[in-house]
């Protein structure tokens, strides 16, 4: 089998074996798919020539061919054989040959794709590529309004908290400060004392006037909690052990009113999930519906957003799919998907790749309305931050053939959310 000098170079042998009489290694090699996102690619050299040739041009790790050139001259026919790279050496083991009895090179070719198939797989890779680069471009513009204002807003637990970037008053501030203490040191008389006597009770009439009322006062509010008074108009405590639902905030002034989130139909979002995942992974519609609601745990989730931060929707995705479609996408191994989903902690690899594939979904969502939406970031599910899902305007259920579930969900309108 003729392989090009390209094919040849770098990678990490990962495995050797002899099946039906033939020596096949496995090279892993990682991709960057963009976005930061590297995809680790398994290659077969089939035949000891492809072998030879490959550690030929691979001279760093010379040591491993020439163990490699051992095993092939000990070739027993009939027999077959496995091992996995060691540093310099290879171990035998018992990992039974990939899936099917005939190997890449000797499989039959597939049949040719329709027109029709091809127009599709172009069509949806279109719209994940539209989709990456309109969420660039929203941020970009969104960052250059910002530095042009002057402001930067730094997003944090309990909210949104807005800071000023003004150095060059700062300094003016500082300097006439500075001034002023100066100014004062080098220019008192001995009438002044009396002055600033005088000045000092007028700033403090009016530092106390401009002071807020005692009940606004968080040590004195402290002190009323502890006479066992209330504020006026506070509610009861909520019973132990009920968490409140999420009150939604009001929009800051001039914030247009948030459009209702269409969402596009199942057979979309399919196609962008087994486009950017490949191999034999499907995707259908899940039947029965995933339940969410207060019970549910396990679960990531990420804000379906609208150009001006609001959220609009939201992408749910259970523990299952969160592990083998990140895993997947990632190319782990199967023992380890296996295990984070065992221990219910998905690696930071698998939760990156998810999050990828909510960016994808994002661009099936974008080509079925007018208005650009974004997909925000991937964190655990916490139903009182996202309680208003049981009343979502519209949902679509996603089952991939992990047994995965994956649910996208449409804001109710503020009058609808409890």
């Amino acid at each position: 089998m003729d392989v090009s000098s390209s094919a040849l170079g770098g990678g990490s042998p990962r495995r050797l074996f002899l099946h039906g009489g033939k020596w096949v290694l496995e090279v892993v090699r990682h991709v960057n798919l963009g976005h930061d996102l590297i995809r680790p690619t398994t290659q077969r050299l089939t035949g000891q020539r492809a072998i030879t040739s490959y550690f030929k041009n691979n001279p760093d790790k010379a040591s491993l061919g020439k163990a490699t050139l051992r095993l092939i001259a000990n070739e027993i026919v009939g027999e077959t054989r496995s091992y996995v790279a060691e540093g310099a050496d290879w171990i035998a083991n018992s990992m039974p040959p990939p899936r099917g009895d005939r190997l890449d090179s000797e499989r039959a070719p597939p049949e040719p794709p329709t027109l029709e198939t091809v127009v599709g797989q172009l069509e949806a890779k279109v719209v994940v590529l539209t989709a990456v680069q309109e969420g660039l471009l929203t941020r970009l513009a969104r960052l250059e309004a910002k530095m042009a204002r002057g402001t930067f807003v730094a997003s944090g637990s309990a909210g949104e908290a807005r800071a000023e970037l003004r150095p060059s008053s700062s300094r003016a501030l500082a300097d006439s400060e500075s001034e002023a203490e100066s100014g004062s040191e080098s220019e008192a008389e001995p009438g002044s004392e009396s002055e600033a006597e005088s000045g000092s009770e007028s700033m403090d009439e009016s530092e106390s006037a401009d002071a807020p009322s005692p009940s606004l006062r968080g040590g004195d509010a402290g002190s009323d909690a502890e006479d066992g008074g209330a504020p006026a108009g506070a509610e009861p405590d909520a019973a132990e052990g009920d968490e409140p639902d999420e009150v939604e905030p009001p929009p800051p002034p001039g914030t247009p009113p948030r459009i209702q989130l269409t969402l596009p139909p199942v057979s979309e979002l399919a196609k962008c999930v087994v486009l950017l995942i490949g191999g034999d992974v499907t995707v259908k519609e899940g039947d029965p519906p995933f339940a969410v609601n207060r019970t549910t745990k396990d679960c990531y989730a990420a804000s379906i957003l609208d150009d001006h931060d609001q959220t609009i929707g939201a992408i749910v995705m259970d523990l299952k799919a969160a592990v083998f479609l990140g895993g997947t996408l990632m190319m782990l191994p199967r023992t380890e998907i296996e295990q984070q989903l065992k221990s219910l902690s998905p690696g930071e690899d698998s939760i990156a790749a998810s999050a990828e594939i909510c960016n994808a979904l994002s661009g099936a969502i974008n080509g079925s309305q007018e208005q650009h939406v974004r997909v925000g970031r991937l964190e655990k599910f916490e139903f009182k931050s996202w309680s208003w899902v049981t009343s979502a305007a519209d949902r679509r259920d996603l089952e991939d053939s992990f047994g995965g579930r994956t649910v996208l969900f449409s804001r109710p309108p503020p009058a609808q959310i409890s």
